[in-house]
């Protein structure tokens, strides 16, 4: 190595170390901003979630498809407009999720897109075919990656609590139920129109 190009190899390492530090700070600002918007619409994901514990007694893909119903009914209001708000907002999370993995691991154990899938999965397919494969790709895309995420635990069951308590309508679900969730998540994503 000559004298002159142990200067340009040292300036060029700080370079690239001021340009992973401005990266790392990207990524941290979008980890932020997954934390401020993960508290919007909780009313929204709770109304959601109360609807469908509602419908008891009913195997989870009749409960799905039963849920999917009373939204396409237009008898609520309300809770169709609490279904897009949530859409809008999984999916603006999803699409800022960070790329370094350590930052990545925090939005992924928010088990809440996996199981807003559970919940909203029929609907969300169902407007894809109207509205095009665009439609909410990254809600699917975040939905799948904390899916994988909940399938890594060491357990057999998790259950999407009941947020009226008086009534207890807790909807369990299990690992066999979140494998074809995966599956499903797997070949929405694949399909193209």
């Amino acid at each position: 190595m000559s004298p002159d190009t142990a200067p340009l190899a040292a300036s060029t390492l700080a370079e690239l170390l001021v340009a992973w530090v401005i990266y790392y700070e990207f990524e941290g600002s979008r980890l932020d901003q997954f934390l401020a918007d993960s508290d919007l619409f909780v009313k929204d994901r709770e109304a959601l979630y109360k609807s469908f514990c509602e419908l008891s007694d009913l195997p989870l893909d009749d409960r799905r498809r039963a849920f999917k119903e009373r939204l396409e009914s237009g008898k609520d209001g309300d809770l169709l407009k609490s279904c897009h708000q949530t859409i809008r907002l999984v999916s603006r999370i999803g699409a800022r999720l960070p790329t370094v993995r350590w930052l990545r691991r925090t939005p992924i154990d928010w088990h809440v897109a996996a199981l807003l899938w559970i919940v909203l999965g029929p609907y969300v397919q169902a407007r894809r075919r109207e509205a095009g494969p665009s439609y909410a790709e990254s809600f699917l895309k975040y939905a799948l990656a904390s899916t994988k995420r909940l399938l890594s635990q060491k357990r057999d069951a998790w259950l999407i609590r009941d947020p009226d308590r008086s009534r207890k309508c807790d909807v369990r679900y299990a690992r066999e139920d979140l494998l074809l969730i995966k599956e499903e998540l797997r070949s929405e994503i694949k399909r193209k129109g």
